[in-house]
Protein backbone atom coordinates (compact mmCIF):
# COMPACT_ATOMS: atom_id res chain seq x y z
CA UNK A 1 0.00 0.00 0.00
CA UNK A 2 1.32 3.08 -0.88
CA UNK A 3 1.25 6.96 1.27
CA UNK A 4 -0.91 9.22 -1.02
CA UNK A 5 -1.26 12.62 0.55
CA UNK A 6 -3.82 15.39 -0.39
CA UNK A 7 -3.76 18.87 0.03
CA UNK A 8 -6.86 20.03 2.27
CA UNK A 9 -8.61 23.15 3.10
CA UNK A 10 -8.50 24.49 6.92
CA UNK A 11 -11.31 21.93 8.47
CA UNK A 12 -12.68 24.63 10.54
CA UNK A 13 -13.13 27.62 8.04
CA UNK A 14 -12.57 25.89 4.46
CA UNK A 15 -9.75 27.91 3.83
CA UNK A 16 -7.17 27.34 1.84
CA UNK A 17 -4.24 29.77 2.55
CA UNK A 18 -1.98 28.49 5.30
CA UNK A 19 1.75 28.59 6.32
CA UNK A 20 4.00 25.73 7.71
CA UNK A 21 4.74 25.24 10.83
CA UNK A 22 6.50 22.37 11.29
CA UNK A 23 7.67 19.11 9.41
CA UNK A 24 9.13 16.03 10.62
CA UNK A 25 9.09 12.08 10.04
CA UNK A 26 6.96 9.52 11.48
CA UNK A 27 8.41 8.78 14.77
CA UNK A 28 5.99 6.24 15.93
CA UNK A 29 5.09 3.91 12.66
CA UNK A 30 8.07 4.91 10.83
CA UNK A 31 5.95 5.67 7.70
CA UNK A 32 8.27 6.93 5.32
CA UNK A 33 8.15 10.75 4.31
CA UNK A 34 7.58 14.06 6.14
CA UNK A 35 4.82 15.02 7.77
CA UNK A 36 4.02 19.08 7.81
CA UNK A 37 1.75 20.81 10.39
CA UNK A 38 0.48 24.07 9.05
CA UNK A 39 -1.48 27.16 10.74
CA UNK A 40 -4.14 28.45 9.23
CA UNK A 41 -3.71 31.85 8.14
CA UNK A 42 -7.87 32.59 8.19
CA UNK A 43 -8.67 31.23 11.72
CA UNK A 44 -5.34 30.13 12.99
CA UNK A 45 -6.21 25.95 13.63
CA UNK A 46 -3.36 23.53 13.32
CA UNK A 47 -3.71 20.92 11.04
CA UNK A 48 -2.06 18.84 8.88
CA UNK A 49 -1.78 19.59 4.92
CA UNK A 50 -0.79 17.34 2.64
CA UNK A 51 -2.31 14.63 4.96
CA UNK A 52 -3.13 10.93 4.22
CA UNK A 53 -5.84 10.24 2.25
CA UNK A 54 -8.42 7.42 3.89
CA UNK A 55 -7.28 4.80 1.63
CA UNK A 56 -3.54 5.27 2.77
CA UNK A 57 -4.78 4.85 6.64
CA UNK A 58 -3.80 1.27 5.96
CA UNK A 59 0.02 2.39 4.81
CA UNK A 60 0.14 4.24 8.15
CA UNK A 61 -1.76 2.38 10.92
CA UNK A 62 -1.37 -1.49 11.88
CA UNK A 63 -4.47 -3.82 12.31
CA UNK A 64 -3.32 -3.70 16.27
CA UNK A 65 -3.38 0.07 16.74
CA UNK A 66 -5.12 0.66 19.22
CA UNK A 67 -7.45 3.89 18.46
CA UNK A 68 -9.08 0.63 15.93
CA UNK A 69 -9.76 -1.40 18.63
CA UNK A 70 -12.96 -2.20 20.24
CA UNK A 71 -13.72 -0.25 23.50
CA UNK A 72 -15.83 -0.88 26.50
CA UNK A 73 -16.36 3.06 27.43
CA UNK A 74 -19.94 3.38 27.38
CA UNK A 75 -20.87 6.82 26.37
CA UNK A 76 -23.51 7.48 29.09
CA UNK A 77 -21.26 7.19 31.88
CA UNK A 78 -18.90 10.60 29.95
CA UNK A 79 -19.44 14.29 30.30
CA UNK A 80 -21.69 15.50 28.32
CA UNK A 81 -19.32 17.66 26.22
CA UNK A 82 -16.83 14.55 25.98
CA UNK A 83 -19.90 12.59 24.65
CA UNK A 84 -20.40 14.91 22.12
CA UNK A 85 -16.92 15.65 20.64
CA UNK A 86 -16.58 11.84 20.59
CA UNK A 87 -19.44 11.35 18.44
CA UNK A 88 -18.30 14.28 16.22
CA UNK A 89 -14.95 12.41 15.76
CA UNK A 90 -16.65 9.20 15.14
CA UNK A 91 -19.01 11.08 11.73
CA UNK A 92 -15.19 12.33 10.38
CA UNK A 93 -14.06 8.64 10.17
CA UNK A 94 -14.64 6.92 6.69
CA UNK A 95 -15.92 3.70 7.07
CA UNK A 96 -14.09 0.38 6.09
Amino acid sequence: MNLILEAVACPLCTSTHSMPLFSGPDRVHGVPGRFTIVTCANCGLRYQNPRPTADSFAAIYPPDYGPYQPTSVETGRLHPDLAMACRFVAKQQPHA
